[in-house]
């Protein structure tokens, strides 16, 4: 989930979502 910042998004959880933003 962290190596692709896309799959956080597939995810559904906003907090992971966050975190991808930041890079």
């Amino acid at each position: 989930r962290f190596h692709h910042p896309r799959g956080s998004l597939s995810d559904g959880k906003p907090g992971h979502t966050v975190a991808l933003t930041s890079g």
